[in-house]
């Protein structure tokens, strides 16, 4: 009798230590759940006014919206679902942005938080993102409050006048963190976010980009526009910088960059030692 009630009492022990593990368990990634293309949650927390030590340059954190619409690279067993999100700005004539710092406002499925983000700007083309004028990736985000992103760039993004779409992907495994979604906008500015999954995982088509609501139903389907904000500096070239360029093509083009000036350096001593002769 004494043994029975003992062995009761371990295993009453062990339920007590394993069911909440078992049932409070992150299940973001359970085996055999994909990704979703949507995620229902009200951006509720209040946005910080900026601080930084530049200007903003354009703001789109108002009027925040009901959903979030996914935006990530994802480990290789979810390749298929590797989607990104983007949404468009407008320079005025004669002016030149660069670049600095972008804030954007999401949320987690899971634990979160992303260690890496990758970032693009696109030139516009038909009112959807066009060629690429601008990457970097694998950068950490200087501050992450429950999926609203800080992230300053390696390099700044220096644009002239003209339309740009600017994206920013979680570099996230779902089995670790799950997802990271970008938070929707209730009211249209220039035109609604745009959205991309080229392996087709989420079943929606939108293998290139298309209209993330209207045509993809990523989000909810609802809302036309993503919460973000941009910061750096007014003036400098008229043109995408060699900052661009580099942090688009990684040290290899500073190498190459460098050996440039330095040859075209040699030539101009050489002619100058050959005048003076």
């Amino acid at each position: 009798m004494r043994s029975r009630l003992t062995f009761l009492l371990i295993v009453a022990l062990l339920l007590v230590t394993l069911v909440p593990t078992l049932v409070f368990a992150d299940q973001s990634a359970a085996p055999g759940q994909p990704p979703a293309k949507s995620i229902s949650v009200s951006h509720s927390r209040p946005v910080a006014p900026y601080n930084g030590p530049n200007v903003v340059l354009y703001d789109q954190t108002d009027n925040a919206g009901l959903n979030g619409f996914p935006s990530q690279d994802f480990e290789a067993l979810y390749d298929a679902y590797d989607d990104q999100g983007a949404d468009d700005f407008v320079i005025p004539g004669g002016q030149t942005w660069t670049i600095q710092t972008i804030e954007v406002l999401g949320s987690y499925s899971g634990t979160g938080p992303t260690p890496f983000v990758n970032v693009y700007f696109y030139a516009n083309s038909g009112a959807l993102p066009g060629s690429q004028v601008y990457s970097a990736m694998g950068v950490a985000p200087t501050l992450d409050v429950g999926g609203d992103l800080t992230v300053n760039l390696p390099a700044p993004a220096v644009l002239g006048s003209g339309t740009y779409w600017v994206s920013v992907q979680a570099a996230m495994d779902f089995a670790l963190g799950g997802q990271w979604f970008w938070s929707t906008r209730a009211v249209q500015s220039n035109s609604p976010y745009a959205w991309q999954n080229p392996g087709g995982g989420f079943g929606v088509g939108c293998l290139t980009w298309a209209p993330g609501a209207a045509t993809c139903g990523v989000g909810g389907g609802v809302e036309p526009d993503a919460l973000y904000r941009l910061s750096g500096t007014t003036g400098g070239p008229t043109a995408v910088g060699l900052g661009n360029f580099a942090a688009s093509n990684g040290a290899t083009t500073w190498a190459w960059m460098l050996a440039v000036l330095a040859a075209a350096a040699g030539v101009s001593v050489w002619r100058w030692r050959r005048n003076t002769n």
